[in-house]
């Protein structure tokens, strides 16, 4: 099962996916707006099939709600390739204050999901996602770039050069304030090294 981001919720891609024997869980957001919207209709009907996680983390109360639908919109199933799972993710913080942050998200699978086992892919994804997330972000500005044409490319080459840094160090951030400050370094990176 690949857990993607939601620069690969494409049919081309997903269909390779399928393809190959695989299956996938992609989010729908913006950038398949008409999808997320037809997920949000779905979802606006009572739901049996949902499971609910409270975590209290330093005084913050953390809620998350995972439902999911198997009985899928014509449109989603037409756009992308096997879809048999629609997920609705609800994530509730409470702070000490008593002030309240909610946010919901919605994704498709080419597996056949409980609500459980959607939440455990969905947590599993978003914990890799938000350890390479930090290091694409703060080092490689992923989140400044405004790139469509090609993002999936750009993605593939910020992998290979956070390898390649982290092959080197823990501490990716202090090795690249190193080489911003000696370029030719970095080809060295690139070059084998005589063992």
């Amino acid at each position: 099962m690949l857990t993607l981001d939601a620069a690969y919720t494409d049919r081309g891609f997903t269909t390779q996916v399928i393809e190959a024997g695989g299956a996938y869980l992609v989010p729908l957001k913006n950038n398949v707006k008409e999808l997320k919207e037809w997920a949000v209709l779905a979802f606006s009907y009572p739901v049996q099939n949902g499971v609910t996680d409270v975590e209290h983390r330093s005084g913050e109360v953390w809620e998350r709600r995972t439902e999911v639908i198997t009985d899928i919109p014509e449109a989603i199933s037409q756009a992308l390739p096997e879809v048999k799972t629609l997920i609705r993710r609800e994530h509730r913080i409470t702070r000490r204050n008593g002030t309240q942050t909610r946010e919901v998200r919605y994704a498709v699978s080419s597996r056949l999901l409980t609500a459980q086992e959607a939440e455990d892919y969905w947590r599993g994804h978003w914990g890799i996602e938000n350890r390479s997330h930090h290091r694409r972000d703060t080092v490689l500005h992923e989140d400044r770039c405004r790139l469509r044409k090609g993002a999936q490319g750009r993605a593939v080459l910020n992998g290979v050069v956070l390898a390649l840094l982290s092959s080197q160090t823990r501490h990716v951030t202090a090795l690249v304030r190193q080489l911003r400050l000696n370029p030719l370094a970095a080809l060295r990176l690139l070059s084998p090294q005589p063992s």
